[in-house]
């Protein structure tokens, strides 16, 4: 998560809770980025964004994401 994401956060208790979480969680601060990317590369309409994406999203090796690519990879 970004810093102008949590800008937005106005409770500085949950504020400093995400920033606890994603500091001890390297591969949910991945997640977060990789769903970010994923927004931007889709509007982009621009094909090799995105299988660049699906190649980024496949070296994380997480089960629910790999189900994801999976299915946009049968498409």
């Amino acid at each position: 998560m970004t810093k102008n994401h949590l800008d937005s956060i106005k409770n500085e208790n949950l504020k400093s809770d995400i920033i606890f979480c994603l500091n001890q969680n390297e591969e949910l601060s991945k997640i977060i980025e990789l769903q970010k990317e994923f927004k931007v590369n889709i509007f982009s309409k621009n094909p090799d964004l995105i299988y660049n994406w699906l190649e980024k999203a496949k070296k994380l090796n997480i089960k629910e994401i790999n189900s994801f690519v999976n299915l946009i990879e049968s498409v």
